[in-house]
């Protein structure tokens, strides 16, 4: 008999070899993922940072050189065109406080949550 195919054998070793290279994969591919989301979140937390900056320094600079510090939304910066932000995922925040202090340093503590920092897709 002259049967053309392949054994089980044969079949069972290129299983396990698949199976192999997917165990070795997985966790790294899984890694990355989180990797590349934690630095998604750090520069957004910095365009939103730059945002605040250049919207205080056009709005409010005389007040904070003045010494009596500024507060705005996030929804100042998002209607003002310097950040778009996934607005149904920011819901919450959108109206949230961002102070800026007369030294400069500002605190938005209250915004940080991951599904907040999260924009748009640019589709190409």
């Amino acid at each position: 008999m002259n049967n053309k195919g392949f054994t089980l054998v044969e079949v069972l070793a290129v299983v396990v070899i698949l199976a192999i290279i997917v165990g070795i994969a997985a966790p790294n591919i899984s890694k990355e993922i989180e990797k590349s989301n934690a630095e998604t979140s750090t520069v957004l937390r910095e365009k939103i940072e730059n945002a605040a900056h250049i919207y205080a320094g056009k709005y409010y600079a005389d007040d904070i050189v003045g010494g009596s510090g500024a507060s705005f939304s996030l929804t100042d910066i998002v209607n003002d065109g310097l950040l778009e932000l996934k607005e149904n995922e920011c819901a919450n925040y959108l109206n949230e406080t961002i102070s800026v202090s007369s030294d400069g340093s500002f605190d938005f503590q209250n915004i940080e949550d991951d599904s907040c920092y999260k924009e748009n897709q640019k589709e190409e």
